[in-house]
């Protein structure tokens, strides 16, 4: 991508949420001895992890690395997350992706990757 890959998110909780809607990462909280082999944990012998749960707050934030430090071209799948169903209220919030390079000049020209 001319943008150069995705290097941190950040997400910004524009509500609060009665219940559920939490932002999850399953890949993260895990044990020691398995932490090691959460990167390359592709599906085989998956390391043992809680996960963990970020409940919307208004006006709370947070930002995690979309890829590995030493390497800025490759993802840091522990970061991998999901939005967990909302059970009770609205869930409004917005993100911000930081690439590695210009964004906006590459999209104005119709180059998205």
């Amino acid at each position: 991508m001319p943008c150069g890959p995705r290097i941190l998110t950040m997400f910004i909780y524009l509500s609060d949420v009665a219940s559920g809607g939490e932002t999850y990462f399953p890949r993260l909280n895990c044990s020691q001895e398995s932490a090691a082999s959460v990167a390359a944990a592709a599906g085989e012998g998956a390391p043992k992890c809680s996960g963990l749960r970020v409940s919307p707050k208004k006006g709370a934030a947070l930002l995690w690395p979309s890829v590995l430090s030493q390497d800025p071209t490759a993802q840091d799948g522990r970061t991998n997350h999901e939005a967990l169903p909302v059970v009770e209220g609205v869930k409004l919030a917005a993100n911000a992706w930081i690439h590695q390079y210009d964004f906006h000049t590459p999209n104005k020209i119709g180059c998205t990757g």
